[in-house]
């Protein structure tokens, strides 16, 4: 393994140490979201295999790692994430895996293409100033799990399932 990647794995487990720390989340309705955990060992409303928990865990997982690398990506962008998907590919995020969401059985093939292709999407213009409960990143569609709805990570990286009515 070279430096670079060393050092990149200690810095995503550094980030990875420190997300999910913020409760305050008051931009995020409460009676229609819930916590996602993304432990097997935890559970809570995503925790039931026949509701879609462990596509939802997986899914909250990827975007947890997504925020983790638009974080690194800021500490060398004067503090501006990215506006958009593929400015973190492969440099950032090297597996292609981490773009799509389990729940929706589709795959992201080409690094050209991650802005399109990907199940998320990031909200432009953010930068690491931005207040803490700010949706970072989201996905696009309502349609990957079940019941409907979708999963937004934070900047502090906490993610919610906010579901659709």
């Amino acid at each position: 393994m070279d430096n670079r990647r060393i050092l990149l794995s200690l810095a995503l487990l550094v980030l990875a140490a420190g997300c999910g720390v913020d409760s305050t989340n008051e931009s995020i309705p409460r009676d229609k979201s819930v916590p996602v955990s993304t432990s097997a060992d935890r559970r809570g409303a995503d925790s039931s295999p026949d509701e879609g928990g462990q596509a939802r865990a997986a899914c909250a997982n990827n975007l947890k790692q997504l925020v983790m690398a638009c974080k690194i990506f800021a500490g060398e962008h004067e503090g501006r994430f990215p506006s958009e998907l593929g400015e973190l590919a492969p440099k950032y995020i090297d597996d292609m895996s981490r773009f799509s969401c389990p729940g929706s059985g589709r795959k992201v093939n080409s690094w050209e293409n991650i802005a399109v292709d990907s199940d998320y999407s990031i909200v432009p213009n953010l930068t690491t100033d931005s207040p803490k409960d700010t949706v970072l990143l989201r996905e696009k569609t309502n349609e990957n799990h079940s019941p409907s709805g979708h999963t937004v990570c934070m900047v502090s990286c906490r993610t919610w399932f906010i579901v659709q009515e």
